[in-house]
C-alpha cells in the first residue's frame, strides 16, 4: 500500500513537472518573444473648441468667451503692440521685458507662420486664440503699471526680500510637480517652456 501510494504520488509530481514545463514554453514562445507594444505619443496640448471639417471654429466650449471673427490676424496686431509698447520707458535689461519679448515674439512668429488656429493655439500652448487675445489685453494694462512701479530699480533690500519669497514659491511649484512648473524654476518636466527654450534659472538660489 505503502509503495502504491509514493507511486502515485510520483507520477503526479511528474505530470506537474511536465505541465510547469510546458505552459513556461508557451510563455517563452507566445509571451516572452512578442514586442512590446511602442507607447502612443500623446499630444502635450490639445485645443478643446469646436471646429467644422473646414477648421473654422464654431464654439470655445467655454462660457462667455465667444468665438473672435479674425482671431489670427487680431493675434498678430496685438503681439505686435505689445512688443511695441514694451520698448517705451523700460530698460532692455529688465526681466519683465525680457519675458514678456520672449513670450510675444515666439506667439508672433507662430501666428504669422501658421494660418489653421488650430494649429497656433496647439503650437502656443496656452490656451484657446480667445484666450490668448484677453492675455494681451491684461498685458497691455499691466505694461502701463510696470512704467510706473518701475521693479527694475528696485533696491538691494527690496530684491533680498523678492528672492526669499521666489524661492518659497519655487519650493512649493517643485514639491506640487506643477503642470508649468519648468517655466518658473527652470527644470523641464513635460516641455521645455513656453517658447520651446530652456529657461536659465538657478533654483538653489
Amino acid at each position: 500500500m505503502i509503495i502504491a501510494r509514493s507511486a502515485i504520488r510520483n507520477r503526479v509530481g511528474m505530470n506537474y513537472a511536465v505541465r510547469s514545463m510546458s505552459i513556461a514554453k508557451h510563455f517563452d514562445k507566445v509571451v516572452l518573444n512578442v514586442q512590446p507594444k511602442k507607447p502612443k505619443v500623446v499630444d502635450y496640448y490639445i485645443p478643446y473648441g469646436t471646429f467644422d471639417e473646414n477648421g473654422n471654429k464654431l464654439s470655445t466650449n467655454i462660457v462667455g468667451i465667444p468665438v473672435v471673427p479674425d482671431a489670427r490676424q487680431k493675434l498678430i496686431a496685438q503681439c505686435e503692440e505689445i512688443l511695441r509698447e514694451i520698448t517705451i520707458g523700460i530698460p532692455k535689461t529688465a526681466q519683465y521685458r525680457v519675458n514678456v519679448e520672449r513670450i510675444f515674439q515666439f506667439r508672433l512668429k507662430v501666428a504669422k507662420e501658421t494660418e489653421s488656429i488650430y494649429e497656433i493655439e496647439k503650437s502656443i500652448r496656452a490656451g484657446q486664440i480667445e484666450e490668448l487675445l484677453n492675455q494681451g489685453n491684461g498685458e497691455l494694462k499691466l505694461l502701463k503699471r510696470m512704467r510706473e512701479w518701475k521693479p527694475w530699480e528696485a533696491t538691494e533690500q527690496q530684491k533680498k526680500e523678492f528672492d526669499e519669497e521666489t524661492n518659497i514659491i519655487r519650493a512649493r511649484l517643485i514639491t506640487r510637480a506643477c503642470e508649468h512648473t519648468e517655466i518658473f524654476v527652470g527644470k523641464p518636466c513635460q516641455t521645455t517652456s513656453f517658447d520651446g527654450k530652456i529657461p536659465i534659472i538657478d533654483v538653489h538660489h
